[in-house]
Formats: structure tokens, sequence, C-alpha cells
């Protein structure tokens, strides 16, 4: 009885899988033929397509599929093969999404690259090297373990030419692309600290001033300190951070504005030291309190200021690009949908503008500033040109920018990633690659003078925000077309050429945030453009693309291997100079000099060393 059941089913097998086949011939074909037809029947061919049913919808097993979309377009979403709660690095690394730039590598690791022959030309591979677990590719510092420090004394301040020193260096280099608090605000706090001894301010107000000095600590030690003294110890001040703002109560406090902030620094700063799982959990909790508050809605509230509505404002959306970018980093779905958040835009005006009487209409009247936004975001907005010449370039424009590439990735995320997108057809998701590609290359576009990028530019002005801003930019590409790669590999020239135009601009990405980089590393000139959290996700994204390519490149004797070695090579060369400091980058470099090694077993290794 059981051997006759199971001649039925592998008849009913195969069966399905000839349906496949044939539907997937049908379904092609309509493809091909749907640029030839004329404009009657173009609408028809259209959606039938929108109804085409991924094959491995008709199999019983997902694994039955031999060329489920499921698979060609993300690979690792849904479900998961992985128990991560088998033991304290499992746990540490947590579950990795496939829009990660680790679940890239992974990827790449389990592709081919586990060989068992001993002709190993590499440096020292690491003992989980060719464990399955995606935490042998975790190259942050999870698995460290994270203690506060109960014997600092939290009410104690630093010298003020110390806090001077880290503040100008919080709001030079990380609070224009963060401004999760009011600088005007908070400065005059800063200087009544001081001139006022006997004044005591709030615990709430003294934890955010300790997590700035830890954020501010954190960046300059990457770069300038070899040790940290006692008042530049970033340790000390997240400790006396958390003491006084997240550790207070045993039980769960109501959240307010300040809570929010406190929890936003917090997780800004455990990214800064490579403890990402934690960093997005708590990110999360920052979210959560943002929500609570409402301040992911736009306010009508009489009660309220406009200029503490554009505040909070800037808080939400801090909030909104932080956990973006940890969404990226992890592959992990963020909390709340774009159409859920109604909350304006931030202004592109800096805080000591808000006085000019064109801003302080602009932040009493909706209208204008809804129709100013779209003006210096969209091609096609109405009364462009009443709006873009009070516009000047500054740091509340660049965080408008920044604001908009995390709403993009957003939809990205949403579109491409979710695992309910693994249900659309091959024909939506092509055309929602194109899509999104064509807005980010219209976004770029918009871009003021100083700002642009992709064409070399002599003055100083707006440095870190030009370099910035093509990081983020390529980075978003590289998210978008990257899981073109796969699909054009897996179906070669069989399928569109779509695919292939969307897996160049990948690789294309890659190559241009590298390009951005000098060809001689210099940490110094690092530390002073930007923040190495997001460097060392970004560049391990780029190579990990240049990987995948050149991976592809090597296997099939496609033409130009050598050009993609170059830029792994200068990817490589930049996160051996960054080892030097940073504990993360240099478990960045050995994972992807392993890779490199496996795949041109001729390059010659390159070795760690000492600054």
């Amino acid at each position: 009885m059981l051997r006759h059941i199971a001649r039925v089913t592998n008849l009913i097998l195969r069966r399905l899988q000839d349906l496949e086949q044939r539907l997937k011939e049908y379904y092609r074909l309509l493809r091909r033929i749907q640029p030839r037809a004329d404009a009657k029947d173009q609408p028809l061919i259209a959606k039938a397509l929108e109804k085409e049913t991924p094959p491995a919808s008709l199999s019983p097993s997902s694994d039955l599929s031999v060329d489920a979309i499921t698979r060609l377009v993300t690979p690792t979403t849904d479900p998961i093969e992985e128990d991560f709660n088998k033991d304290k690095m499992s746990q540490a690394t947590g579950f990795i999404g496939a829009h990660s730039g680790r679940a890239w590598l992974h990827q790449l690791k389990r592709k081919g690259l586990r060989l068992e022959d001993a002709s190993w030309q590499g440096s020292e591979t690491p003992d989980d090297f060719f464990a399955d677990s995606i935490s042998s590719v975790n190259y942050f510092l999870d698995d460290e373990e994270l203690s506060v420090d109960l014997s600092v004394q939290p009410f104690t301040i630093p010298p003020q030419d110390v806090a001077d020193e880290l503040l100008d260096t919080y709001f030079d280099m990380l609070h224009p692309g963060f401004p999760i608090v009011g600088k005007t605000v908070f400065l005059h706090q800063y200087r009544r600290l001081y001139s006022e001894p006997q004044s005591k301010p709030p615990k709430k107000w003294l934890a955010i001033f300790n997590l700035i000095l830890a954020i501010a600590a954190q960046h300059l030690s990457l770069t300038y300190f070899d040790e940290a003294d006692e008042w530049h110890d970033p340790s000390k001040y997240f400790s006396r951070g958390s003491m006084l703002g997240l550790a207070d109560t045993p039980l769960i406090p109501h959240p307010d504005i300040q809570q929010a902030q406190i929890e936003g620094l917090a997780a800004f700063y455990l990214l800064m030291i490579g403890q990402v799982n934690r960093a997005w959990r708590i990110s999360g909790t920052a979210t959560s309190s943002a929500i609570a508050m409402g301040l992911h809605l736009r306010s009508v509230s009489k009660d309220t200021l406009d200029i503490s509505k554009e505040l909070r404002c800037r808080v939400w959306w801090s909030i909104f690009v932080l956990e973006t970018t940890l969404s990226v980093m992890t592959g992990r779905p963020y909390s709340v949908a774009n159409q859920f958040c109604t909350a304006p835009l931030p202004l592109p005006f800096d805080e000591d503008q808000f006085g000019d009487p064109f801003v302080a209409r602009l932040l009493a009247d909706a209208n204008a500033r809804r129709t100013l936004s779209k003006s210096l975001l969209s091609a096609t907005a109405p009364d462009a040109e009443t709006y873009l010449p009070a516009v000047k370039p500054c740091a509340s424009l660049y965080f408008l920018f920044t604001v908009e590439i995390a709403r993009i990735m957003r939809c990205a995320i949403n579109l491409l990633y979710a695992p309910g997108a693994t249900r659309s057809s091959s024909y939506s998701v092509e055309k929602a690659l194109e899509d999104l590609i064509s807005t980010i290359n219209s976004l770029q576009r918009r871009l003021p003078e100083p700002f642009q990028f992709s064409r070399p530019q002599e003055d100083p002005a707006f440095e870190t925000q030009r370099w910035c801003l093509a990081f983020q930019f390529y980075s978003a590409k590289m998210t978008i077309a990257r899981i073109a790669i796969y699909r054009w590999e897996r179906s070669g020239q069989a399928t569109s050429s779509r695919w292939k135009e969307m897996s160049d601009i990948c690789t294309n990405a890659a190559c241009n945030m590298l390009s951005q980089l000098p060809d001689e590393p210099d940490i110094i000139w690092l530390g002073r453009i930007a923040p190495w959290c997001w460097i060392l996700h970004d560049l391990m994204q780029a190579l990990t693309v240049l990987l995948i390519e050149l991976e592809s490149r090597v296997k099939h004797g496609a033409k130009d291997p050598e050009l993609i070695s170059r830029y792994i090579q200068k990817g490589m060369h930049w996160l051996l100079a960054m080892a030097s400091r940073h504990a993360a980058s240099e478990r960045a470099w050995q994972i992807c000099q392993d890779l490199y090694l496996r795949l041109t077993p001729a390059a010659t290794p390159l070795a760690l060393r000492n600054p």
C-alpha cells in the first residue's frame, strides 16, 4: 500500500514539474512578445503576467521546485534554516535576513567555497569558517560582553575643556546626520551646567549629555587616541548615561521626548562599538517610545510651539533613519511602514535660521512646507522655482536627503525582501526594481551642486556631506539591485536582459563606492569624513557584491576579473588600515581575505600590521 502511494506521489510530482516547466515557457513567451504587441494587446499581456504564479506554489514541498522564484529573488528570507538559540554566538548574532550584506556573505560562502581539498593557500582559516552558521561571517562584535561600570559616579562631569572638545566633535561630525537633540536648546543648558555649578540638571538631561560624550569619545578613539584617558573613555560616559537614563527603575517607564532621545543615542553608541544586535533591539525601543508619543504623525496641537514641533519631527526622523540603517545591516523588518507615518519631512534649514521670516512661515504652514519638500525631492513638483532659490546647502538639507533615501530603502525592503514579496510575479519584481532604481537616480539628480558627488569638486565645503551621500546612494543601489545578480546567474541568457542590466547596476555601484576612497588608506582622513560604524558596513557591502561578481566571472570565464580584483584589493587595504584600531574591521578583513584567496589562490595574502 505504501509503495503504491509512493508511486502515485512520484507520478504526481513529475506531472507538477512538467506543468511548472510549461508555465515558465508560456510566461517567458508572453514577456518576449509583449514589446512587439499592439497598444490594445499590451495591457492584456501585462495583466496576465501580473497573475503569474511562482512554480513553488504548485509543489507540495518547496524543495521540489527546481527554479522557484522564491529562491531566485529572496533565497534566504523564509523559512529559516538555523536555530538562533543554540549557543551564545548564535544568540549574539541573531537572525540575519536576506537584505543584509552578511546574508550575502553567508550565501557566497555556502555556494561552493567550502572545498575539502588540502590546497588552502590563504592565511590561517578561522575555526568556524566552514561552519554553516551565519555567525561565522559576522564581523561585528555582538559576541563580546557589554557591561555597565557600576563603580562610576553617575553625576560626575568632565572638565569643561574636555566637554567642549567632545561636544564640538559630536555636533560637527555626528549631529548633521542624526539631529536627535535640538542643538540650540541643548547648548544653552550645557553652558548653564558649568556657569551655574549650584544648579542640578535633571537626570534625563544628564543621561543625554553623557551619551553624547560617549559617542564623541568613541569617534575620537578610532582615529586619534591609542589609549583613552579617564576623560576620553567612552565606556565611562556610556555607563553614566545608562545608569541615569536606562536603569533607574525596575519597571518600564512611560516614554517622553527625552526618553526616546536617550534610547536613540544609546542605540547609536552601540552601533558605533559594533554591538549591532543590541543596537537594533534598543532602536526598536526608541521607535516604540516615539510612536507612543505620536511623533510619527503630523502635529496640529495649539499647545506646542512651531519650533518645538520641528525639533520633535527631527527626533522622529533621526530614529527612523537609525532603524532603517540597522534594518539593512541585520536584514530584519522595520517597525512602522511608510504608510503609517505622516510626520512632515524635516525642514532644510538649520536651527539658527528658524528666526528668518520665510522659515518661520514654513514652520507654521503645513502646505507650504510640503510643497517645498516636493520641490526639492521631485523633478515634477509644482512651484519649484518659487522655493528652490531660498534653500541653501546646509546640514539640514543634507539630513532631508538622508531621510528620503531611508524612505526609498524601506520601500525596497518591503517590495523585494519581505517574505510576502516572494509571491510576486517575475514581471512584477522586474518592474519594482526598475522603478526603485529610477527613483533613486532621480533623487541623485536633485542634489544641489555642492552635494553632487559624481563629479569632481574642488570646494572643500560640504565634503563630508558629499562623501556620506555617495555612500548612502551606492548602498541603496546595491541593496535594491543585488537580487538581480543571482537571478541573472541562475537563469542565464534565457531570462530578460533587464536582470543583467540590474546586476551590472549593483556591481557598478560597488565599484563607484570604492572609487570614493583615496587609493592610499588614510584613517585620519576617514575619521574626519564620516563615522566608522557606517563606513565599515557600506565598505563590506561593496566588497561582498564584488566577491560575488568575481566568483561568477571566475566560474564562467567572463571578461575583466582583474578589474574586479583591483577594486576588491583596494577595499581590503582600507579594511586592513582600519583594522589597526577597529576590531570589527579586523574581523571583516579576515573574512574577505579568506574568501578572496579561495577564489584567487595565486594572490598574495595581505598581512595585518600595526599602524
